[in-house]
């Protein structure tokens, strides 16, 4: 698949870089990495300026990810079940479109089994601001406006899936 992002990192060599390992990776191990760059940003930063790094990172994985793995030509509706399934079959965590406003750019999202939740055990925090990015990131590249993310529910702070509202105005 042809690589059209300034950030693309090529998928296509993954496969041969890790050979019999292939392209897939324990959450464990994102887990720890994300956690340890949290840590390391909000030890040398604000906790609001890591969350910042870290969602801007979220959307540039967000845009590369639907620039690479989702079909242009889809419509709206198709664009959301791929994207939904994509990310459920690649243990990204079990997106739930509960609400899609398609003329006014308004959705309303749910994460079960994420991979993100934050380290925050805080009630009623939130902390998972690179999917807040990911997600912006991908539904920007296929809407064409640029769609932010908040999310207003956590797992971390006690909730039993993470809720995000998007749009244009959000």
């Amino acid at each position: 698949m042809e690589q059209t992002s300034k950030y693309a990192i090529g998928f296509a060599a993954i496969e041969e870089m890790r050979g019999e390992l292939g392209s897939e990776m324990p959450v464990l191990f994102f887990r720890m990495f994300e956690s340890a760059v949290r840590k390391r940003l909000t030890t040398e930063f604000s906790r609001g300026y890591a969350d910042y790094l870290m969602r801007d990172a979220g959307k540039i994985a967000g845009a590369l990810f639907a620039e690479s793995f989702t079909e242009e030509a889809e419509g709206p509706v198709e664009f959301l079940q791929s994207f939904r399934a994509l990310l459920k079959g690649l243990g990204y965590g079990v997106l739930r479109v509960e609400k899609a406003d398609l003329d006014r750019l308004k959705f309303a999202f749910s994460i079960s089994h994420g991979i993100e939740p934050s380290d925050t055990e805080e009630e009623g925090s939130t902390g998972c601001s690179f999917t807040e990015g990911f997600l912006s990131g991908a539904l920007s590249v296929r809407f064409g406006e640029e769609i932010n993310v908040k999310e207003i529910a956590c797992i971390a702070g006690g909730e039993t899936s993470c809720r995000y509202i998007a749009g244009t105005d959000v």
